[in-house]
């Protein structure tokens, strides 16, 4: 997420400095094997043969100045015509007409080209701002060329683009250009439990609603998305 036209908040520029934070568990890259779940229900939204199934629907940052929307790539969809020049925003989110409850866990297979951001947002207000649907306050789980960043997202007034921004917590590791990840959030009333590429960490969000709509959203440059999956405990 890029920090123009937005009000930054960061925690921190160090992150052994968000361990003070209160239930924050650290960024780690130890792996951990489990039994697979039996007592799980999917609901996988994929993309690989370039179209977007039922039941998502487009969404938009109150910043964007153009409302373009995701095409066919070569196994995913994504926004190939990204232009920085045209619109340095370019939020292209994907959200779930259904809601989900805490304890889900969202995961986003994707990959990305120079400044792209694929992201998972998590999101339960919504808003019509010059006839498209805009976020309202989400939490949202960002992959980038750095590791992955968390970040609240708030909209003070959903008829004028700022937004206020904070970031919650990061974890630091190198992605390199088209490398395909698989970036999962799992949701509690703790909070958030955010993995990829072998590393994990946690953070405290007591504001996380109890039940939210979950998506997919291509930023700020070039981005690949593959699948969308939402497991649910039963």
């Amino acid at each position: 997420m890029k920090l123009s036209n937005i009000h930054a908040k960061s925690l921190s520029t160090v992150l052994v400095a968000l361990s003070t934070l209160a239930g924050y568990t650290g960024c780690k890259s130890e792996k951990s094997v489990e039994a697979p779940a039996t007592n799980v229900r999917q609901t996988v939204f994929d993309f690989t043969n370039g179209t977007i199934p039922p039941g998502l629907f487009y969404c938009y940052s109150i910043h964007n100045t153009t409302f373009d929307t995701l095409s066919a790539g070569k196994g995913c969809i994504t926004h190939a015509t990204f232009d920085a020049a045209r619109d340095p925003s370019a939020f292209i989110g994907l959200q779930t007409e259904q809601l989900f409850a805490k304890g889900c866990t969202i995961t986003l297979e994707c990959d990305f080209e120079g400044l792209g951001a694929p992201l998972i947002p998590i999101c339960d207000k919504f808003f019509d701002f010059n006839g498209h649907r805009t976020y309202g306050r989400r939490f949202e789980s960002v992959a980038y060329k750095d590791g992955v960043n968390v970040w609240d997202v708030r909209v003070p007034n959903p008829t004028v683009p700022e937004v206020d921004v904070t970031r919650m917590a990061y974890c630091q590791f190198p992605v390199a250009d088209n490398e395909r990840v698989v970036m999962s959030v799992t949701t509690s009333d703790y909070g958030l439990e955010v993995s990829m590429n072998g590393h994990h960490f946690g953070v405290s969000c007591p504001d996380l609603p109890e039940r939210f709509s979950v998506g997919a959203m291509a930023c700020e440059g070039v981005c690949h998305l593959y699948k969308l999956i939402i497991t649910e405990p039963l």
